[in-house]
């Protein structure tokens, strides 16, 4: 600050500051110049520092968040894996189911045909043995 208020002051013209006093007068003025400037850089300084300070907190939430919806997305990927599974088993039971009803559906058709049989038999059977 010193060393820039020199050379300021050497090469001002003598009218400027021709006396003592209108160096230290020249001088004070600089200082509340330099004063100025470095506050009013600070005031910014420390507003730059409070939007950095938000913007880490930001990152420090936004990894926060990311982590849990990975793990919600592991949780949900392994939910949909058992889902499909117990879909699977349901699938193969109604096939299953299906297939018994059509073997049953079978085995009772099959069932009245050899109910009518036995009855056609039993009928001959009767009437060979009433004329016996």
């Amino acid at each position: 600050m010193i060393s820039g208020a020199l050379y300021l002051h050497q090469s001002a013209s003598e009218q400027f500051l021709e006396s003592p006093a209108s160096f230290i007068n020249f001088i004070t003025s600089y200082r509340q110049i330099i004063e100025m400037i470095s506050q009013s850089s600070g005031g910014q300084s420390k507003h730059l520092i409070a939007g950095l300070e938000k913007l880490q907190e930001a990152q420090a939430k936004v990894d926060k968040l990311s982590t849990e919806a990975a793990q919600k997305k592991k949780v949900l990927a392994a939910s949909k894996k058992e889902a499909n599974q117990a879909m699977q088993r349901i699938q193969v039971s109604m096939e299953q189911k299906t297939e018994r009803k059509a073997e049953v559906a079978a085995l009772q058709e099959r069932c009245q045909a050899d109910e009518v049989h036995i009855t056609e038999r039993k009928k001959m059977v009767e009437h060979e043995l009433s004329h016996i």
